[in-house]
């Protein structure tokens, strides 16, 4: 597994421990992973380049599992508490790093099994376009 989802699991399967424990903050901190997770996940496969069967299968698994980004059309799944809620997080990661080590394998610019990469990429081409700048205007900011 990737850095990214070993990460995931690992932040999830605690969260497991605290919703059977009755912990009241487990909800809130089990929608704070999903929203982080969809967040990353939908950058990455919105980035340019990213190819469109796996941009829709990502899609389709959080539509499936996560309770954020639904709409009207879409409504999500219904959890029966926040355990299930959790189990449900669980195969969300797991599916999506089964994708995501596809993308990995794919070699392509830009794109590998962490969905981090996509937009590290583009923060490192700025960094590389402010030190161009740099050097050309003799290192001093104009």
């Amino acid at each position: 597994m990737t850095a990214y989802f070993d990460a995931q699991i690992t932040r999830l399967r605690v969260l497991q421990d605290a919703t059977y424990a009755d912990d009241p903050d487990a909800f809130g901190r089990l929608v704070d992973l999903d929203r982080a997770v969809v967040w990353d996940v939908t950058l990455a496969v919105e980035s340019p380049g990213c190819p469109e069967d796996l941009r829709e299968a990502v899609h389709r698994v959080v539509l499936r599992y996560s309770l954020q980004s639904q709409s009207e059309d879409q409504p999500g799944p219904d959890y029966e508490d926040d355990a299930t809620y959790a189990c449900g997080l669980v195969e969300m990661v797991e599916r999506l790093h089964s994708i995501f080590h596809e993308l990995g394998q794919r070699g392509l610019d830009d794109f590998t099994d962490s969905p981090r990469t996509p937009i590290e990429a583009l923060y490192f081409r700025g960094e590389e376009r402010r030190a161009e700048l740099a050097r050309a205007n003799g290192g001093r900011p104009r």
